[in-house]
């Protein structure tokens, strides 16, 4: 089937719009956020607003009352959404690049990560895709050093000649993005050394494996400006087997929503941040024009850790 929908003015966006049976107290405003956001960015909030289609197919009529600042507010909070669980993510990501090196280095020497029998070798995907190459993956960390800007990596390699090229753990885990240090800490032979680094943070070393590729996938998502409110999140997690504090594990259909990944964030910052970005979190969703439900905030989640912490 050939694509045939012609593009469309913001004036004719908006009356389109209209004829699905959305009003707007403010048309020059509308064009703004249509112009700044992206009709096709923007549709995916108006969705919640829609009469229910047949089957799988859309009615693309909107429900009496809806209005375009109903849909506006939506993204909104969004955004601030966005903004919160991608500073929980980041604290997260600078422990965990503290706590590889730090207890890695003491464990096995400060340049550890040249030690290819620490590592799994390589690992295939059933397709045949390479998920690591402890190669390819020393390769690429060079490489970066090689073309740092970083003024610490310029002392060392014009200071040090051995292992020339190579700083250490401490320098290097700086210039790794979440994605290499979710590998480089996957991938290390031995679950006893995982273990050790989760010890920091609590947690079972799978707790925390899984929770490492779950938030570095989250983190993008925010970074990228990915929808977030209402996501099904495809990258699942693990939760700690005996949690010190009564958590409620949102199931079923909210299972893969953000509840759930706030909540094991929570838990893997709670001696890090002192329920702070909790609090902060909390406090945003009453601004959420939507029930929390779609969330995955089944009935009673006030009453629990961490929310009820706060």
């Amino acid at each position: 089937m050939n694509y045939t929908k012609p593009p469309l003015s913001l004036a004719d966006q908006i009356t389109l719009l209209k004829s699905r049976g959305m009003s707007f107290s403010d048309i020059a405003a509308a064009e703004s956020a249509l112009a700044s956001l992206n009709y096709y960015r923007l549709s995916a909030y108006w969705l919640p607003f829609e009469v229910p289609g047949t089957g799988n197919g859309r009615s693309h009529q909107f429900r009496a009352g809806t209005t375009f600042d109903q849909c506006l507010a939506l993204y909104n909070f969004d955004v601030l959404l966005r903004q919160i669980c991608f500073s929980g993510a980041k604290k997260l990501e600078l422990s965990l690049r503290s706590q590889f090196a730090h207890r890695m280095s003491l464990l096995q020497g400060s340049h550890f990560y040249l030690n290819s029998g620490l590592f799994e070798y390589s690992r295939i995907a059933k397709t045949g895709r390479t998920l690591w190459s402890y190669t390819d993956a020393l390769t690429s960390l060079k490489k970066d050093v090689q073309t740092s800007h970083e003024i610490f990596i310029k002392h060392y390699l014009s200071t040090y000649s051995d292992p020339a090229g190579f700083p250490p753990i401490w320098m290097v885990v700086e210039l790794m993005s979440i994605g290499d240090l979710s590998r480089w800490f996957k991938y290390l032979k031995q679950p006893k050394d995982r273990q050790n680094i989760a010890d920091y943070f609590g947690v079972g070393e799978s707790v925390l494996t899984t929770a490492v590729h779950h938030f570095s996938v989250l983190r993008n998502i925010c970074a990228h400006h990915g929808r977030l409110w209402n996501r099904e999140l495809v990258v699942p997690l693990k939760f700690p087997a005996k949690p010190k504090e009564q958590m409620r594990i949102a199931t079923g259909i909210s299972h893969n929503r953000i509840h759930n990944s706030c909540v094991v964030l929570a838990y893997l910052l709670r001696n890090i941040d002192d329920n702070n970005w909790v609090r902060i979190l909390k406090n945003s969703l009453i601004q959420c024009p939507l029930p929390l439900k779609y969330m995955g905030f089944e009935q009673g989640w006030e009453q629990f850790w961490p929310w009820n912490a706060c």
